[in-house]
């Protein structure tokens, strides 16, 4: 079950993404944002919680981690996709629509 988009493959009404404010600070310097990143980030599935900080946080090439993952190229850019979107509503509910 697709939670994001209709049998269409446009976004749902009530998931498409919305704007976040404008923040004066950086957002990784926000303690509270941070906080709410890294409950999001847990509540990931392990392998797509580790495909988030491998790719971005260490920065790594998608061929290492899939050898590191034991995934394909193919699978490894749809957790990354899937991740990302599940992330951005987390964050979306816990720390903007307060």
């Amino acid at each position: 079950m697709n939670i994001f988009f209709n049998k269409d493959d446009g976004w749902l009404k009530e998931e498409i993404p919305r704007n976040w404010p404008d923040e004066e600070i950086h957002l990784l310097d926000d303690h509270e944002f941070k906080s709410v990143l890294e409950s999001c980030m847990k509540n990931l599935p392990a392998k797509w919680n580790a495909a988030l900080q491998l790719k971005y946080l260490e920065e790594k090439k998608g061929e290492v981690i899939c050898q590191e993952l034991e995934i394909t190229a193919s699978n490894f850019w749809q957790i990354l996709h899937r991740a990302k979107l599940q992330l951005r509503k987390c964050l979306d509910i816990n720390r903007f629509r307060k």
